[in-house]
């Protein structure tokens, strides 16, 4: 949230857990959306006024995680592991402890595919 302005809305699978480490912020940590595809997974953060998507080591890197499969970020987001802008995800940082890591990536509609 250090990067974000006021409003500004974090989308992260766990969006749950994460609020109880930002209280005063945790209207703006929201879960991310279930999509079909990439494009229509950009189409709904913008819809519900996602500023940053965060993609995370732990979900994201198992092959048979049910929720992240159920959402379809398996495929909507996959791309998001590696630390680097792609399409309309400008990379802002990765956080890592001992159990893994997220990044996170601003979603920029300046940005193209």
């Amino acid at each position: 949230m250090k990067n974000a302005q006021p409003g500004e809305k974090l989308g992260v699978y766990m969006f749950d857990v994460v609020r109880i480490f930002v209280p005063k912020d945790a209207q703006n940590i929201i879960s991310l959306p279930q999509a079909d595809d990439p494009s229509s997974f950009v189409k709904t953060c913008l819809e519900q006024q996602i500023t940053y998507v965060v993609w995370a080591s732990r979900e994201g890197l198992s092959k048979d995680h049910y929720g992240y499969h159920k959402l379809g970020l398996d495929k909507n987001i996959v791309f998001l592991r590696d630390q680097k802008n792609i399409g309309p995800y400008e990379f802002v940082t990765q956080v890592k402890s001992k159990r893994g890591y997220v990044n996170i990536f601003r979603l920029n509609l300046n940005r193209r595919r």
